[in-house]
């Protein structure tokens, strides 16, 4: 069906205002059939194919009021919908707007968009989502790197620690570098434990009724349980590792350090002349900031930390 109109420069797919005549002006237009009814009441320029050959139909009743915008280039068919634009048509179907929203009710500045070669808002939102997820990933990676790296220079003594100030009068030459309060010093203590046995006969002599004979016997069994000590400041500095507790302090010289033993929440250490092992925990209640290619990281101080700082101590002796 050919339909005269009067073009009318708009840009405003909202704009209602009706199209001034101008017989200079005046082109000869072909819409679908299903729109033969409808007014033709402005002209845009399409945004898929930026021909100015979009036009607003619209068809006013009792009970409704339609609005179309249709192109007579690319046959791209909008039906308004409440605030939102439903795609119903366009002529070539390998459209990208078509293929990923065809029948879809959006926005008018979210088809421009998409047209652009962007995304809906639903779409954009899960997508900056996602590659919100790929970049925590990739600064975990990165920080697991960047601690591996720490650790590893650490254990080697090539880290500049700070000198920090402890409650522990140090000696000649001797420097602290890490202070910890509030840690828990723990040992093995041996427990005794009573345990009771027997053994013996039963004899059967009526239904109901029977009579057990035998031996009974008790005896003590002891064993080692790691319980806590006292609550003091852990420090270690280029010459010892130091607990100083309210009850009991430990000094242990680094050179006489035999190993040590990493758990989470802390460390174990074993030392020449001393049987028992010493355990130091709590620690990874505490941090250090570390400073790497100009990425700085605020590191718990677990017990694989402690052993770093540690062993690069002795490496420096």
């Amino acid at each position: 069906m050919n339909i005269d109109y009067d073009g009318h420069n708009s840009t405003n797919p909202n704009n209602n205002s009706i199209v001034e005549n101008n017989n200079n002006n005046q082109l000869s237009l072909q819409v679908p059939q299903k729109y033969e009814d409808y007014d033709i009441i402005e002209e845009l320029q399409c945004f898929n194919c930026n021909q100015h050959t979009f036009i607003q139909l619209n068809k006013k009743s009792l009970l409704s009021n339609k609005v179309v915008y249709y192109c007579t280039n690319c046959g791209m068919s909008f039906e308004k919908q409440g605030n939102g634009f439903k795609l119903v048509d366009i002529s070539d179907k390998s459209n990208r707007m078509w293929e990923l929203y065809n029948l879809k009710t959006l926005t008018w500045p979210e088809w421009e968009r998409i047209a652009n070669g962007g995304l809906s808002d639903k779409d954009q939102a899960e997508k900056d989502k996602q590659l919100a997820i790929e970049k925590q990933k990739e600064l975990e990676l990165q920080r697991k790197k960047d601690l591996e790296i720490v650790v590893q220079e650490l254990a080697k003594g090539e880290v500049n620690l700070k000198p920090v100030s402890s409650p522990v009068i140090l000696k000649k030459n001797e420097t602290a570098y890490l202070s910890l309060p509030n840690i828990t010093l723990s040992e093995p203590r041996a427990v005794r434990v009573s345990k009771s046995g027997g053994y013996g006969t039963s004899y059967r002599f009526a239904k109901g009724f029977s009579v057990h004979s035998g031996v009974g016997e008790s005896r003590s069994v002891s064993h080692d349980e790691i319980m806590a000590i006292d609550t003091g400041t852990f420090v270690i500095t280029n010459k010892r590792v130091i607990f100083v507790g309210n009850k009991k302090s430990v000094n242990i010289d680094l050179k006489k350090i035999l190993s040590m033993t990493v758990y989470k929440d802390g460390i174990s250490i074993q030392r020449e002349n001393k049987q028992k092992i010493e355990y130091f925990t709590k620690t990874n209640r505490h941090s250090m900031d570390f400073t790497i290619d100009g990425r700085t990281h605020s590191l718990p101080l677990e017990g694989y930390f402690i052993k770093a700082i540690i062993l690069g101590q002795i490496a420096n002796l």
